[in-house]
């Protein structure tokens, strides 16, 4: 049978596999290959569940954990490159993330709340504890800004493949295979 734009299917008319039908009480409904009556309330609660499925995901503390901690990765990496660029500048101040985000996210992280994890963000400060080597007053050491630029990128590294993970889980989940 064909149809106006708008028009759905009788509840009793098959329809032809790939046009889906809205989703009201009674109406069929094509998904793939095959052919479903939705009652729309069944229909809503697949969808909230499929949803909060998802949701569960994403939100575990260690997913959101890792997710923080790649932000605080990236950001270093901008405190270690502005240092570097300005290694020669007297009296520049080495930067880092804050010390009161590592307390935060640690406490953050023992309170097993997703949510409070996701509003802790870092911040970059002055490093309080940097000393000046030269008389110029710069605090930055370059060979340590290269040792730290280096740890950095390997933790990096760890919590990308942390996320990758939990993608391939995902993906194993939906799919059935990797």
């Amino acid at each position: 049978p064909s149809l106006s734009p708008g028009q759905n299917f009788p509840p009793s008319t098959p329809h032809p596999v790939g046009i889906a039908t809205t989703e009201t009480h009674g109406r069929s409904v094509s998904l793939t290959n095959r052919q479903f009556r939705s009652s729309g309330t069944t229909a809503a609660k697949g969808l909230l569940t499929n949803k909060a499925m998802i949701d569960g995901l994403f939100n575990q503390t260690s997913y959101v954990a890792a997710k923080r901690l790649l932000d605080v990765t990236a950001l270093r990496q901008e405190a270690i490159a502005s240092n570097i660029a300005n290694v020669d500048v007297p009296h520049y101040k080495r930067l880092d993330v804050a010390p009161a985000f590592a307390n935060e996210l640690k406490q953050a992280i023992e309170s097993n709340d997703p949510s409070r994890l996701a509003t802790s963000q870092p911040q970059l400060a002055t490093d309080g504890s940097a000393i000046a080597q030269r008389k110029d007053g710069n605090t930055v050491d370059l060979e340590s800004e290269l040792m730290r630029m280096n740890q950095n990128f390997l933790e990096h590294q760890l919590e990308t493949q942390l996320i990758s993970g939990s993608m391939l889980k995902l993906r194993l989940a939906i799919t059935g295979r990797s």
